[in-house]
């Protein structure tokens, strides 16, 4: 009986984890990385932390129009970004030569300030992995910006 009624609390915080997510997940705006954990069982320490300093330096800015900006304090990277709330997925890409190639994250949390994603390098699971990604962005406010 304890199991059925642990099971039922499980299945019911999913899928409320679910509604609140595709009813409140609102990525438009500028983001900062707050923190970053990468990890690798192929790459070497070295190679892992120094996408870990790259990415902690990242500033993301999502319009409304399906545009992303990264900012990566050497240069901007101008793509385009698809978010799907119902299934916390958002994506992007900046190629315009190579479409296909995307990052692909997986919404973890989304509030209203601050927003955790994991992204797996590469995205297909059909290829070993090279990345595991897990990183938080925090809005920035107009009046905060750096």
């Amino acid at each position: 009986m304890k199991k059925i009624i642990v099971s039922l609390f499980v299945v019911f915080g999913i899928f409320s984890l679910q509604s609140c997510l595709s009813d409140s997940c609102k990525i438009e705006g500028k983001w900062k990385v707050k923190n970053v954990d990468v990890t690798s069982e192929t790459l070497s320490p070295t190679m892992v932390n120094m996408v870990k300093d790259d990415m902690g330096t990242l500033v993301y800015e999502f319009s409304n129009d399906g545009k992303i900006k990264i900012d990566r304090l050497t240069n901007i990277t101008d793509g385009t970004y698809t978010f799907n709330a119902s299934t916390g997925l958002l994506e992007w890409g900046t190629d315009p030569n190579r479409p296909n190639l995307k990052e692909v994250n997986h919404i973890v949390t989304c509030l209203p300030n601050e927003i955790e994603l994991t992204q797996r390098m590469p995205a297909d699971t059909t290829q070993p992995a090279q990345l595991n990604i897990a990183f938080t962005l925090e809005r920035i406010q107009p009046d905060t910006e750096k």
